[in-house]
């Protein structure tokens, strides 16, 4: 695994940072090591073979590279939660190992770039959620005739380097999923939905929730409409814009929108 996370920590072993500190090459090799022994200590006579190879290095030199991985992590050896001091023997890894699931940029996009878009996949997915919160106030459940059904359409990405579909791909499940969560709705399977446009929903569905992702220059927005397709027209539509290093603002537009709605 390249990325990973390590308790609550993203560890990239490629570009080697943890979340978006940069990391000295070889205190990241020292990583890749405890992680490929894990959970058993690695000695320093080991790290020192591996990472330094041949090279006439003292045992001091692994002591700072594991100091250096410690604060990055925020460890410490006298309140280990990460890298464990074995005396005599050396260290090992006691940190929960998972595999990262934060989606990829296009190899067009660089990785850096890829990084400061991971907040703001964050923030859309916080849109998601409040978005649900909107549609439970406006779609009420129809207790004659059954559940209402919301058809959520797949965020089309409408940006210029066509490099988003993976965060329209992440705010689309999140609506699939917390909608569905909701007692009284049903949301349609994507199978249902293919060639589909919202007019040609309404034998199958009440609602449907469709919209698009652009991005210029490091500036994402976010276009929702929810459209009645029984009466044939939208009920409620928003743009949600923001920047990739303050994804923080987008989540408070959003929020000042929706309390504007229930006033």
């Amino acid at each position: 695994m390249d990325r990973l996370w390590l308790n609550d920590r993203l560890v990239d072993l490629t570009l080697n940072r943890i979340d978006d500190q940069p990391v000295d090459a070889r205190a990241m090799a020292v990583l890749q090591v405890l992680l490929d022994n894990a959970p058993d200590p690695v000695s320093t006579e080991t790290l020192l073979q591996t990472v330094w190879h041949d090279r006439v290095v003292g045992d001091n030199v692994v002591h700072q590279a594991i100091a250096s991985v410690r604060r990055a992590l925020g460890d410490s050896a006298g309140t280990s939660r990460f890298i464990e001091t074995i005396p005599r023997k050396g260290y090992r890894l006691i940190a929960r190992i998972a595999a990262a699931q934060v989606p990829s940029v296009r190899s067009s996009v660089s990785s850096s770039a890829g990084h400061r878009w991971i907040p703001v996949l964050l923030a859309v997915v916080t849109v998601a959620a409040l978005v649900v919160w909107i549609l439970s106030g406006m779609i009420k459940p129809d207790k004659a005739n059954g559940p209402r059904r919301v058809a959520v359409l797949d965020l089309h990405d409408l940006s210029a380097s066509a490099d988003l579909d993976w965060l329209a791909g992440g705010v689309t499940l999140e609506l699939r999923r917390q909608i569905g969560a909701m007692s009284g709705y049903v949301v349609l399977p994507p199978g249902e939905l293919t060639g589909r446009s919202p007019p040609d929903l309404r034998e199958v569905a009440d609602f449907a929730l469709h919209g698009a992702l652009q991005r210029d220059a490091d500036k994402v927005e976010v276009n929702l409409e929810l459209t009645d397709l029984q009466r044939g027209e939208a009920v409620w539509r928003q743009v949600f814009d923001g920047r990739s290093e303050d994804p923080m603002a987008l989540q408070l537009q959003i929020a000042t929108s929706i309390s504007r709605y229930f006033q």
